[in-house]
């Protein structure tokens, strides 16, 4: 493992009689495999999920309510340059995106084109100047190989822009960290030819917020880096 490269994560903690409480993280599809590695170190920490979309996280830990947020973007030295003195930034590795498609679309070769989502009709989050992420990182993929989706739906997060892809209204391009984070959901996932620019996770606390005892054992469990 890495030591952490350090640039932040949304999530608060406290001390409950004997033993810390870690409440109220923030973050979705990305972050399941850094809790998982987290449970094995500290299975004493209670651990309380949010799943907002990125600008929300961000003011959720200005405001306190939360200690720790990670969050996908697209461009991490941008963001990491705007918010540097405001948060401390930890690098959280690359975020792969596939395609996301419905049941019925199960004869779908591995990896799809990317041409195939030429004249398709596709879901995306929401999206935020302050935040560029998941749509952006589509965008530049599509106008980079020239393809035109037949109409672009808006759901407000991610995880709300499933059911559109499960339900056949959509197809999607989600991201997957883990090569595993989607297979609960009904949905035909595929590799992507070509493989649009990963996302990148980052982890966020307040400024000193990581020499917390709780924060630094959660750090300490992803194979990240400082930025």
């Amino acid at each position: 493992m890495t030591s952490p490269r350090r640039w932040g994560a949304s999530a608060p903690v406290r001390r409950v009689g004997s033993r810390w409480r870690s409440c109220r993280p923030s973050c979705g599809i990305g972050c399941r495999v850094s809790l998982r590695a987290f449970a094995d170190v500290a299975p004493d920490v209670e651990v309380r999920l949010t799943d907002p979309p990125p600008w929300t996280a961000i003011d959720q830990l200005a405001r306190r309510a939360v200690d720790v947020a990670m969050i996908m973007v697209a461009e991490p030295d941008r963001f990491a340059a705007r918010h540097r003195g405001q948060f401390d930034i930890v690098d959280g590795g690359e975020v792969p995106l596939v395609a996301a498609l419905p049941p019925s679309e199960s004869d779908a070769p591995d990896p799809l084109p990317l041409a195939a989502f030429d004249g398709r009709r596709i879901v995306l989050p929401q999206r935020t100047a302050a935040v560029p992420s998941l749509p952006e990182a589509v965008d530049e993929a599509f106008r980079a190989h020239g393809i035109a989706p037949a109409a672009i739906r808006t759901a407000e997060t991610i995880q709300t822009s499933i059911p559109f892809i499960e339900s056949g209204a959509a197809w999607g391009v989600l991201p997957d960290p883990d090569a595993a984070s989607l297979r609960r959901f009904d949905l035909v996932v595929r590799r992507l030819d070509p493989e649009p620019t990963p996302l990148r996770a980052l982890v966020l606390t307040r400024p000193g917020g990581a020499q917390h005892p709780v924060i630094a054992r959660f750090i300490a469990s992803l194979d990240v880096r400082a930025r």
